[in-house]
């Protein structure tokens, strides 16, 4: 099952410091949930300060329970999953129940997620650049998805230049968004 992931990491001033956009292919929502839980752990382990507490918030009850279950070492459904056992271990990790309407933002970068020919995350950028940069991945998806369905046009009907024109005008038409 193709899912999206969404995630956005803050900073202590609640500066956003880092945000996911991305497929993933899961055979549950909570696998897709663990899945993103997991990426934006690594993402923090990699780019803070260790000594820093990482704060998670998830909707999924789920995730919350099995991390408390494997920190206290009591048996759980997700234990076989390596990296989430390797999250448990990482102490300042933690994981938050928060409510679904509450993280909004997250919901709609998982669902646009779903849609991307390419994943987007970005590190250490201003929210004005954040967004100016997801703008810029998502009209380059847009036009990925216009070249890939005139190919795609183009296979159906054989040596058709007319589809090969197609697919010349949008490469041109995308590289002058590039700016």
């Amino acid at each position: 099952m193709i899912s999206g992931i969404g995630g956005i990491l803050l900073n202590d001033k609640d500066e956003i410091i880092f945000v996911l956009s991305g497929k993933c292919n899961s055979s549950s929502p909570v696998e897709a949930e663990l899945e993103a839980i997991i990426f934006l752990a690594n993402a923090a382990l990699t780019h803070l300060d260790h000594t820093s507490k990482v704060v998670i918030c998830t909707d999924c009850a789920l995730a919350v329970q099995s991390l408390s279950k494997l920190r206290a070492g009591q048996d759980d459904f997700f234990r076989r999953k390596t990296e989430w056992v390797y999250l448990a271990s990482k102490k300042m990790i933690q994981l938050y129940y928060t409510p679904r309407e509450k993280l909004a933002m997250v919901d709609e970068l998982a669902n646009k997620g779903r849609e991307r020919v390419k994943e987007f995350w970005k590190y250490d950028m201003g929210l004005g650049a954040i967004a100016e940069e997801f703008e810029k991945i998502s009209e380059e998806d847009y036009l990925a998805g216009e070249i890939q369905e005139a190919e795609e046009m183009e296979e159906v009907q054989g040596d058709d230049d007319e589809g090969m024109q197609l697919v010349e005008d949008i490469e041109m038409d995308g590289m002058g968004h590039q700016g």
